[in-house]
């Protein structure tokens, strides 16, 4: 067999049967497929004789140009324009999945040409993402018509229940999930993914026919722009894109907790007040607790062990007067106290005020707060709380201990407002301001931008 030749040459016909030359022959991307090759053998006498072999040239490494398939990419954003990042991304159902990027960003590639794609981004964890009772409180404004949703995005947003309308039962569905009674929309996912390119121009957005997926046929070329817009499904407020949802952060609101000889410690209001709605939570001192109703009934609650959750909205713009009785528990031992399950904040006047439990005092005490906002554009409030009726003056200075404003009078008992506007201070800068009474004297730091 030593004696034996090999030679290697293009198959065209067996009609040639002249024994080739070539021991070796050269590919390259333009001989990709099925290729046939005659492969001779040649004895010590000179006898030739040849078999057909049939090749399939392949490019595995997808080094020539055209042989990686096609491509479909796109972008998803919040309406606001912030990308989203770790997304589902899904092509043909579950054939194939991605995550978009810190900008978004997502791609299918090395797709098969000639076939039809879906692309479907999904998202249904976290419901209570982004969502409090501050947006079951826009949603009700919406339904009340005193502040109708103007973007179609936050329509979808507040369609909690997808039905294609917006009632009370959206803010029901919400209120389960910010409860901690659902960790899911029903009806819904936690997220939807809007076609970036669908223009609402109706005036009933939920009634159109958009698209939340896109399917390509016959793909022979790359996709790109394939873009969707993401709505959390009840962050009406955009919580997720802005740090505090749009809203004005306003002065500690203080929920007063009075014990009374029957057991029952009642959670009651420090001051008159217009709410549209509050949230928090408290343990309520030991596993064994009774939930009194008030103001708020047990609609607007979830006990969890030694804890009550709290979501209400006022769906009726009632006004209630100081020393409202808002709901009461009843426990075996300790006291209530807020905890971080839900933040502890009321609405009013469309600001988010903060809530503080302190115990009821026959009598108040004197006390400066800090100015809200701080530092302020155009005002600030300077709250201060004095035990009874009494003359006080308030002087605000500068750096260099020089007093630009003066406010002097007499003032009640409880907690009193000033407010301080731009105009009444010479330039931008920081200030001091001072409260004297008889008996009490605080300073307080506030800077105007």
């Amino acid at each position: 067999q030593s004696d034996l030749q090999y030679f290697i040459r293009p198959h065209v016909s067996v009609l040639n049967q002249m024994v080739p030359s070539e021991t070796m022959v050269q590919l390259d991307c333009s001989d990709i497929g099925l290729q046939q090759f005659q492969f001779w053998v040649v004895d010590e006498l000179g006898n030739a004789d040849f078999v057909v072999v049939n090749v399939e040239v392949q490019d595995n490494m997808q080094r020539c140009p055209g042989s990686r398939g096609v491509a479909i990419s796109g972008y998803l954003k919040m309406p606001t324009g912030e990308p989203l990042q770790n997304i589902d991304v899904f092509l043909n159902g579950n054939e194939k999945s991605t995550q978009t990027d810190s900008s978004g960003f997502y791609q299918f590639v090395d797709l098969e040409a000639g076939r039809d794609y879906e692309i479907t981004p999904f998202k249904n964890d976290f419901a209570d993402e982004g969502v409090s009772t501050w947006d079951a409180v826009l949603m009700n404004k919406h339904i009340l018509n005193v502040e109708p949703l103007d973007s179609p995005y936050d329509l979808v947003s507040a369609d909690v229940n997808k039905t294609g309308n917006i009632s009370t039962l959206d803010i029901v569905a919400l209120r389960k999930v910010i409860l901690h009674v659902e960790n899911e929309f029903p009806a819904n996912t936690s997220w939807r993914f809007i076609d970036a390119t669908h223009q609402f121009n109706s005036l009933r957005p939920l009634k159109e026919q958009f698209k939340e997926g896109f399917v390509f046929e016959d793909v022979r070329t790359d996709i790109e722009n394939v873009d969707f817009i993401g709505v959390k499904v009840g962050d009406i407020s955009g919580s997720l894109a802005r740090a505090i949802g749009g809203r004005t952060i306003g002065d500690d609101l203080v929920f007063e907790i009075k014990k009374e000889e029957n057991g029952i410690s009642w959670v009651q209001l420090n001051e008159a007040i217009q709410l549209d709605g509050f949230q928090l939570s408290l343990n309520a001192g030991s596993a064994q607790f009774e939930f009194i109703e008030g103001t708020i009934n047990s609609n607007h609650i979830s006990e969890r062990k030694n804890e009550v959750l709290i979501s209400w909205v006022n769906t009726s713009e009632v006004h209630f007067p100081k020393g409202e009785k808002l709901f009461g528990i009843k426990s075996l031992s300790g006291n209530a106290q807020l905890n971080s399950t839900l933040e502890a904040e009321a609405y009013a006047a469309d600001a988010m005020r903060p809530i503080k439990l302190q115990a009821h005092s026959a009598k108040a005490e004197f006390e400066l707060l800090q100015n809200r906002p701080n530092p302020f554009e155009r005002s600030t409030r300077i709250n201060f709380r004095l035990p009874e009726m009494m003359q006080a003056e308030l002087r605000i200075t500068n750096l260099s201990g020089k007093v630009v404003k003066r406010i002097k009078g007499n003032f009640k008992s409880g907690m009193n407002q000033i407010l301080i506007s731009k105009n009444d201070l010479p330039t931008a800068g920081v200030y001091f301001y001072q409260l004297e009474t008889p008996q009490f004297t605080a300073t307080k730091k506030m800077i105007l931008l």
